[in-house]
């Protein structure tokens, strides 16, 4: 029996699991989070407790009767038992499905492995025996998870506008585990505040980037073509989002105009950055301060404009985010000085 990984919740009704699963595809986040699916259903309530044991898929291959006794095995504190069967292969002996139809016991069987073909023999098995299932993971679409977002959110009692979830799954990557953390991480930067502003995504979820994106604002400011290509060499080793970066580079510029447009309206420098909603600290600080000097509003403009004009050719996918990033920043600055 197969079953596609975004469906997994209708398994979770009154009918008992299958004692045997496969969970495999490419998306190996997927995997884990269907994984814990499971072993979070089977455990009923926080007060039960859920026994789980690892054993190398090699060690079954090897020795399949060992899988068949550790089925059959009572915990000896009377706990539930899942078998995590890891790094499963693509195929299987006729030994180990004999064994495996055979066993008897309690305990629930995961399998787990990467992309399987459809020759893959392991997965035939898996998905075309009756009592035991197979779910394939890929890669949740956008829809399915912007349902995540607001489901959340929504729960919580906060409010947002459309946009708000737009920017969390487009800088995130698209994996719900992930994203549900990130949400948490949400929740508690926010506290009491129930209203979700665009600054708070990036304050809460930004915060995250081994390499300040401040010292890369700083060097977009100082127009240092060579500065600004080493912090986005760091940032993409540190595997942050590209469009996480994009938008926090597209903010900044957004307040260094609004730091010039208030300057013009007669307020002082320091009025200015005081003036300014959300209140910015620390180093952001400085840098606004030293782009509020350095920078004429038509250049800022000109900036912002380029950072609009990079995040619609990522979204048209005319090349690597990362490439078209580092060429049209560099070229804007060129233009600049």
């Amino acid at each position: 029996m197969k079953l596609i990984s975004s469906n997994i919740q209708s398994l979770f009704g009154n009918k008992p699991l299958p004692q045997l699963i496969l969970i495999y595809g490419p998306e190996e986040a997927e995997v884990n989070v269907s994984k814990q699916k499971i072993i979070k259903f089977l455990q009923k309530s926080e007060a039960e407790e859920i026994e789980v044991i690892n054993i190398p898929y090699a060690a079954v291959r090897e020795n399949p009767i060992a899988l068949r006794d550790e089925m059959a095995s009572l915990s000896l504190l009377n706990n539930k038992r899942v078998i995590v069967v890891t790094d499963a292969a693509a195929t299987i002996s006729k030994e180990l499905t004999e064994v495996i139809k055979r066993s008897k016991g309690s305990s629930t069987v995961i399998f787990i492995a990467g992309d399987l073909s459809k020759s893959s023999s392991m997965r035939k098995f898996f998905e075309e025996e009756i009592n035991i299932l197979a779910i394939a993971c890929y890669k949740p679409d956008q829809m399915r998870l912007k349902k995540m977002v607001r489901e959340y959110l929504d729960k919580e009692g906060f409010k947002y506008q459309n946009e708000i979830v737009d920017t969390i799954v487009e800088i995130l990557p698209a994996n719900e585990h992930i994203i549900r953390n990130e949400l948490n991480k949400l929740s508690i930067y926010l506290g009491q505040q129930k209203q979700i502003a665009y600054e708070d995504i990036i304050n809460a979820i930004g915060a995250n980037a081994e390499i300040s994106l401040d010292d890369l604002c700083a060097a977009l400011v100082a127009g240092n073509v060579n500065q600004v290509q080493k912090y986005l060499n760091s940032l993409q080793s540190a595997d942050v989002n590209f469009m996480l970066i994009i938008r926090v580079l597209a903010n900044f510029l957004v307040k260094v105009i609004k730091l010039k447009g208030l300057i013009e309206g007669g307020k002082d420098l320091e009025q200015a950055i005081f003036s300014l909603k959300p209140p910015v600290f620390f180093k952001q600080k400085d840098n606004l301060i030293t782009a509020a000097k350095k920078l004429s509003l038509d250049q800022a403009l000109s900036m912002f404009k380029t950072m609009v004009d990079i995040e619609l050719k990522c979204k048209k996918g005319l090349a690597q985010p990362e490439v078209i990033l580092n060429q049209e920043l560099s070229l804007n600055i060129r233009q600049n000085t």
